[in-house]
């Protein structure tokens, strides 16, 4: 799918968490160059890349949030660091988080194209958020390096009574021609918050 836009729907992190994964998308680029998960927001993917249907577009997507959001509630957040393959914040699989991320699912998939209904078939849900992936370096000593790294970031962000409560939908856009499939996208992409929602207090 070349230069189409395309939707993602997004839990955004409390500003205390936020501002530590935003500070440490800083520090990777500016000691170790890595620039792609710093393109994007602190986020944990909800439902995303979404290529629509010809004939919809964001106004289907904007009513059906706000016709199921209001009944979901904010959650307890949790997370550990993952380093395997790429490195990022793994996220507890609150029940809440989970019944949130298949109700969004749910109500937006009739809005797909056949290509985006194809990207998004699997039903599993790993929720996470990213502080470095595909601009990772082969290097086993410099990988070793930002590994460590990342663990002192880690033990610097807030791990008490955080709670989930912001959704934000997003408009996606490459600036120039390309494939979404491609694995360095990110490099073309451009973005804007088309609306942000707050879920009520736990």
């Amino acid at each position: 799918m070349t230069g189409q836009k395309t939707y993602g729907v997004y839990f955004i992190p409390p500003p205390e968490l936020a501002y530590k994964i935003g500070l440490a998308h800083l520090l990777l680029k500016q000691n170790y160059g890595l620039e792609a998960a710093g393109k994007f927001m602190p986020h944990c993917t909800l439902f995303a890349l979404l290529h629509l249907e010809e004939g919809f577009g964001e106004n289907e997507l904007i009513a059906a949030l706000d016709r199921i959001l209001p009944g979901h509630k904010a959650f307890p957040l949790a997370f550990r660091l993952e380093t395997e393959y790429f490195i990022r914040l793994e996220m507890e699989k609150h029940p809440d988080l989970v019944n949130l991320q298949a109700n969004i699912r749910e109500e937006l998939l009739p809005f797909l194209s056949e290509y985006g209904r194809k990207r998004r078939a699997s039903t599993r849900y790993n929720p996470h958020m990213t502080l470095a992936f595909s601009d990772l370096p082969s290097d086993t000593g410099l990988l070793h390096q930002i590994k460590a790294f990342c663990l002192e970031l880690y033990r610097t962000m807030p791990q008490e009574s955080l709670w989930g409560n912001i959704v934000q939908l997003v408009e996606f856009n490459l600036q120039k021609p390309g494939e979404w499939d491609a694995q360095d996208y990110w490099c073309y992409m451009n973005w804007r918050i088309i609306k942000s929602y707050t879920l009520s207090a736990k």
